[in-house]
């Protein structure tokens, strides 16, 4: 399993879950959604300092669209400024307080910076609003992506071994859902270097 793989498939689960989120359509600026599409153009090339000044256009036109900050995270992220990743992060989650993947990524970017504390705090968060989508009838399409990234947030926080048997349930409860595999049985260490090519 390469990282890009892995980044890739995480990605994904994270955009599925993303669109979890809304419980109603939420309305953004249009000139700010463009500005965010063209700067992911800008990200597929990596070219990040484009990026970067479409996205901050974007929060600028409107401070309410997570998207923008999310997508900066990610160019901080590949620049290997996680001091501005987390702070990027901290926006998003002051903008959309039930993003649940934000609330895991501030961890990990906590994590990473060695503030243990603050990281354990934000998977704790992230776990409440997983368990709250879990349990609501209406989320029951994004079941899976919801059970998969609380089991990583509790492995993340440390509780390894439960969330190890969560995503063993997940996959015997869903056997035919190969990209679980990649998931099983990876440590938390594993994890944190997969995401920050470490």
């Amino acid at each position: 399993m390469t990282k890009t793989f892995l980044q890739a498939l995480i990605y994904t689960c994270l955009i599925a879950t993303y669109s979890s989120c809304q419980e109603k359509k939420a309305v953004y600026n249009t000139e700010a959604i463009q500005f965010n599409d063209k700067a992911v153009e800008f990200i597929k090339t990596q070219n990040f300092d484009s990026a970067l000044i479409y996205l901050n256009k974007a929060t600028e036109i409107d401070t309410t669209y997570y998207v923008a900050y999310g997508n900066k995270c990610s160019v901080y992220c590949s620049l290997k400024d996680f001091r501005k990743a987390l702070a990027e992060t901290q926006k998003e989650i002051t903008v959309k307080p039930d993003l649940a993947e934000a609330w895991t990524f501030a961890g990990m970017l906590n994590d990473k910076l060695g503030d243990t504390l603050n990281a354990i705090k934000c998977y704790k968060k992230s776990i409440e609003i997983f368990d709250d989508r879990i349990s609501n009838p209406d989320k029951e399409k994004y079941l899976v992506a919801n059970k998969l990234n609380r089991a990583i947030s509790l492995i993340l926080m440390g509780q390894e071994e439960t969330g190890q048997n969560e995503l063993k349930k997940l996959k015997d409860a869903n056997p035919n859902d190969k990209s679980l595999d990649d998931f099983l049985n990876l440590s938390k260490k594993e994890y944190l270097n997969q995401i920050f090519n470490d």
